[in-house]
């Protein structure tokens, strides 16, 4: 019997289907790295399945309706305080993915138990920060007390959808005034409780890459107990654009009597937080800031959490790189003349 070796066996029609299939294999790698490029950057996505039995720190009865009920994963941690994190936005989804990845990493390395709401202004009107913070306040503690009614997308049963489901969310005993552009590098900055009588300025002058000029600059990140920011009636709603809100808000802790700290043991001075903001792209509104109206707002101190008029169009659960988020699309009413709410 006539043996065969391997190399005698010749199979022309396999390599044929090899060359098919290496050919196609390289365009479909092509087609993707196409849209790599083009498409969006920003990884904003809708997760129907951020559902855990994780049992959270609610009433969970409160929650209960006709509505399907289910509760907000969130890493459970031993700590007697929460933290909300209260994002004043509109059109920086970019510079969100890289704020909420980067805070989630920091406040997890600290065992911070936190929640990420979004404020995002939709109306066309200017941007107005404080009023969105009074929003967040105010929703934040409904959402939480209450429950809340969210939008998700879901890709299950016959087909994808939205849906509508009343969420149950732990409960924060202080906030986080954040700005989304503003990112903590040093580790001494502590997202921990400020205390029952204080207020804690995460970023003074000193610390700021930008405004490290500014003696009496308080913007950018402010941690407040929620009992001490309904004593103070929180933000006025009546700066729109860019500035003087936060020269307000100082003015009212200060009469108040409240105390306001600032981070201590850190050494890395103007390197303590990364300003991710982008002038180019995002130009600041400023034409409102020298107005006479506005100026006189300062001497004034009316208005805020107790006087904010706005509807919120709809609340969403986001998941923004896998990171759990309420997204409220908030809608502001003009409480000045049309010359300083302006239009976009």
């Amino acid at each position: 019997m006539q043996k065969l070796f391997f190399s005698e066996f010749k199979l022309p029609s396999l390599r044929v289907d090899l060359r098919r299939v290496f050919l196609l294999t390289g365009f479909f790698v092509l087609v993707l790295f196409g849209l790599y490029l083009f498409l969006p950057a920003h990884d904003i996505q809708l997760d129907p399945n951020i559902n855990t039995n994780l049992q959270l720190p609610l009433d969970v009865e409160l929650c209960n309706s006709h509505v399907t009920t289910r509760k907000l994963y969130v890493p459970h941690r031993r700590h007697p305080h929460r933290l909300a994190l209260l994002i004043p936005f509109r059109e920086r989804f970019t510079e969100l993915q890289q704020f909420l990845v980067h805070l989630e990493r920091f406040l997890n390395n600290q065992n911070v138990a936190h929640t990420f709401y979004v404020l995002n202004q939709v109306d066309n009107l200017r941007f107005n920060r404080a009023a969105l913070l009074n929003v967040g306040a105010i929703e934040s503690d409904k959402a939480e007390t209450e429950g809340i009614l969210v939008d998700y997308f879901s890709t299950h049963g016959e087909g994808p959808s939205w849906n509508v489901q009343r969420l149950c969310l732990p409960r924060t005993d202080y906030l986080a005034l954040h700005d989304v552009d503003l990112l903590p590098l040093d580790p001494e900055i502590r997202y921990t409780w400020p205390s029952d009588n204080g207020i804690c300025h995460l970023i003074p002058a000193q610390l700021h890459p930008r405004y490290y000029w500014f003696k009496n600059y308080f913007g950018g990140a402010v941690l407040i107990t929620r009992a001490n920011f309904v004593q103070i009636n929180g933000l006025s709603n009546s700066f729109w654009g860019w500035g003087s809100e936060d020269d307000e808000f100082r003015l009212r802790i200060l009469r108040s009597g409240l105390n306001i700290s600032t981070p201590s043991n850190v050494n890395s001075g103007v390197n303590a937080f990364r300003s991710i903001h982008n002038e180019a792209r995002h130009a600041r509104d400023k034409r409102t800031y020298y107005h006479p109206e506005v100026r006189r707002l300062l001497r004034t101190l009316s208005g805020g959490l107790n006087s904010v008029n706005y509807t919120v169009d709809t609340r969403q659960l986001l998941t923004v790189s896998g990171i759990p988020v309420i997204f409220l699309n908030v809608r502001l009413q003009c409480n000045m003349s049309p010359e300083i709410c302006g239009s976009l």
